[in-house]
């Protein structure tokens, strides 16, 4: 993969100017939505978009799975301990961070599609969505320290909730769970970090890297109370039913 590209994407002025551009675009929808209607062949395009993000994340998953399985194979302290302060340094590790951190544009995709079938993109929906690639850009790509078991777990979630989205209705109940999961776990390892690095540790981290620590601690405890009101306002809609 071109370094030249690689760079291209993973500099933070390219990360600030998509998302101005994306959120020009996302309005330029909602006002032709308004004045036209919803595009007529965006439920077409959700259906095999989203099927097509499901098996692209399921071979990341299972790509980033195999980087877990070697990692653990050649260590001699084969332990979540030791996946949580790794450093990959790998060719094939660096790879599957750009690809990761890449794949996140599609965040942006999934506004475009809402908007244009009319449908309402609300504030859970809107931050994490919009957010996503700055988490990735500070913990995938500038200190990838322990990235790997977020990383499966956020694929994992993404192989089953488009493939739910494409119209695989039989995912709909285990989505909660592998939502809530990801979070916890990500922010679990976030915490982990940054009490050994305060408490004076240095193998899982350093006070150079803390802001990233910090930033992603921050955005996944937002997107967990944003992830938690959308579940209960689910909930008791489908109780008053």
């Amino acid at each position: 993969m071109s370094s030249v590209l690689q760079d291209f994407v993973a500099s933070p002025y390219t990360l600030g100017t998509m998302s101005i551009a994306s959120f020009i675009i996302a309005r330029a929808i909602i006002y032709h939505v308004k004045k036209i209607g919803p595009i007529p062949f965006a439920p077409t395009v959700i259906k095999y978009n989203s099927y097509a993000y499901s098996i692209f994340s399921l071979f990341l998953c299972m790509g980033i799975t195999a980087s877990i399985w070697d990692e653990l194979s050649s260590t001699s302290d084969p332990s979540i301990r030791s996946l949580i302060c790794s450093s990959p340094f790998s060719e094939f590790d660096r790879q599957l961070r750009f690809i990761f951190h890449t794949s996140k544009l599609y965040e942006y995709v999934d506004i475009f599609n809402v908007l244009a079938v009319g449908g309402v993109v609300n504030a859970h929906f809107a931050i994490h969505h919009f957010t996503t690639m700055y988490f990735t850009y500070a913990r995938v790509l500038c200190y990838p320290v322990g990235w790997k078991i977020f990383g499966v777990l956020n694929t994992m979630h993404h192989a089953i909730m488009y493939a739910y989205f494409g119209g695989s209705a039989v995912f709909s109940d285990i989505l909660p769970w592998t939502g809530m999961l990801q979070l916890v776990a990500g922010i679990v390892g976030e915490i982990y970090v940054i009490r050994n690095v305060w408490s004076g540790g240095d193998e899982c981290g350093s006070m150079d890297s803390l802001w990233a620590n910090i930033l992603a601690l921050g955005l996944l405890s937002t997107y967990l109370v944003l992830f938690a009101g959308d579940l209960r306002a689910r909930w008791q809609k489908e109780k008053h039913e």
